[in-house]
């Protein structure tokens, strides 16, 4: 039923956790159940550590180890995984993640009782288990406008069924910035629930992480590029108030850009001055 895909670029030291908690969800049923790791041109010799340890998981195929030729990005990963996924569900977990415990039949049960949605969102706690984003009473259907305005109300787990995620595949220039995709499957018609309930551990430590202020800062040109798209593409679909705020997400990350590019060249030129 469930293929879990998680990228993975030279975390050998803390995967272990996110591989422990996907095996457990796995083994938690008698399905058919894989872990896909995508490896995007790891140099500190991940595989050979995640070989030796879980060898018996590679020969029962429950675990899966795909090596990227060289660095292309978390997105192209993560489609990279799903397009060589054998099941009908698509777990997006990350190597510093963690699913929480016994979780498999509360999203089992969350996609049999909504038979009509081919996305989910599942809320996420930081690593005190403190909800991660805006807490919400109800699971509910978002829908273009608010999905544009709210994102999915903070980190979550997405849980896609692979035909649906095979179309509106992940942008892989961008390294990031997934919404995109979440954007074109409503505006295809794809109905999105976001559901109240926690399901994963959400990591907030790490530099090497694409949401730390300091490397949004240094991605701001993707950015840029991101919520550039995401206008071109939406604004003959929603309403002026999620419009004017993709207009000020622009100008902002325009504003980060220029100053990058200022403080770059102030660098290079003092560097050079020096020599």
């Amino acid at each position: 039923m469930f293929s879990i895909i998680t990228p993975t670029f030279n975390r050998k030291e803390i995967i272990q956790d996110s591989i422990n908690t996907s095996l457990l969800f796995i083994e938690e049923s008698e399905e058919n159940d894989e872990l896909i790791i995508v490896d995007d041109a790891s140099t500190d010799k991940t595989y050979e550590f995640i070989s030796n340890k879980y060898e018996i998981f590679f020969n029962k195929n429950t675990l899966a180890y795909k090596t990227l030729p060289f660095n292309q990005g978390v997105t192209y990963a993560k489609n990279y995984g799903a397009l060589n996924a054998k099941n009908e569900w698509l777990v997006f977990l990350d190597s510093d993640d963690q699913l929480l415990p016994n979780v498999r039949a509360l999203i089992n049960s969350t996609i049999s009782d909504n038979p009509d949605y081919d996305v989910f969102f599942f809320r996420c706690v930081d690593n005190n288990f403190k909800l991660v984003g805006n807490k919400i009473t109800n699971s509910f259907e978002t829908n273009l406008n608010d999905f544009v305005r709210y994102g999915t109300y903070g980190e979550c787990l997405p849980v896609i069924r692979r035909t649906t995620f095979l179309k509106y595949q992940y942008d892989a220039d961008l390294r990031g910035f997934e919404g995109l995709s979440y954007l074109r499957m409503l505006m295809g018609g794809i109905k999105v629930l976001i559901s109240k309930h926690p399901v994963r551990k959400y990591s907030m430590i790490g530099e090497d992480r694409l949401s730390t202020q300091l490397n949004l800062f240094k991605r701001s040109d993707t950015i840029l590029s991101g919520y550039i798209r995401y206008l071109k593409e939406s604004h003959r679909h929603i309403a002026f108030y999620p419009k004017l705020i993709l207009v000020i997400k622009i100008l902002k990350y325009l504003l980060f850009s220029f100053a990058g590019k200022v403080t770059k060249n102030k660098f290079y030129n003092n560097s050079n001055g020096n020599n």
